[in-house]
């Protein structure tokens, strides 16, 4: 999919309710290289079938006033018309002592306004309990795992070391 990026023009949006600037460091070049290479890495039916689908992360470092965070938010508004995006700012939406709550419900919200869907429907409702049962659930699934592709059981390694039973 072909993606328009101008960026030559100032903007507001509503979902960063921001005021951009033209952008004159023709960063928009960026934008247009990173979406076609993370489209890539993503679905291409000519790999073979179990390769096909693939993840990719990719890391935006740069030192402070950079404009990191221009260039991901004016990114995700062009996105945001073609694909899922969810834009995580940490600083202004760290309101929760568990990081990976954060995440999860900047996750959930965003692509419900995105999808067009009521927060208040009963399906969402669901989703809020499914997402407590997956957080208490994750330390025995990390154990089971590990315990099974490992061979080692966390736990018990814990209560050797608090037996002083470890060498």
């Amino acid at each position: 999919m072909k993606v328009n990026f101008s960026w030559s023009e100032p903007t507001t949006n509503d979902t960063f309710d921001e005021y951009f600037q033209p952008d004159q460091l023709d960063r928009e070049k960026y934008a247009q290289f990173l979406t076609s290479f993370l489209a890539q890495q993503g679905f291409d039916q000519n790999r073979d079938a179990e390769k096909q689908k693939r993840n990719y992360v990719l890391n935006l470092n740069a030192e402070w006033g950079a404009g990191k965070s221009y260039f991901l938010k004016r990114w995700a508004l062009t996105l945001e018309e073609h694909y899922p995006v969810v834009y995580i700012d940490a600083w202004k939406q760290d309101y929760s002592d568990d990081p990976l709550m954060t995440v999860i419900s900047s996750m959930i919200k965003q692509l419900r306004k995105q999808a067009g869907k009521d927060a208040d429907k009963n399906v969402f409702k669901v989703s809020r309990k499914l997402v407590g049962l997956l957080k208490a659930a994750t330390p025995a699934l990390a154990r089971g795992l590990t315990a099974k592709y490992l061979g080692i059981d966390p736990l018990k390694i814990m209560e050797m070391a608090d037996d002083k039973a470890i060498g």
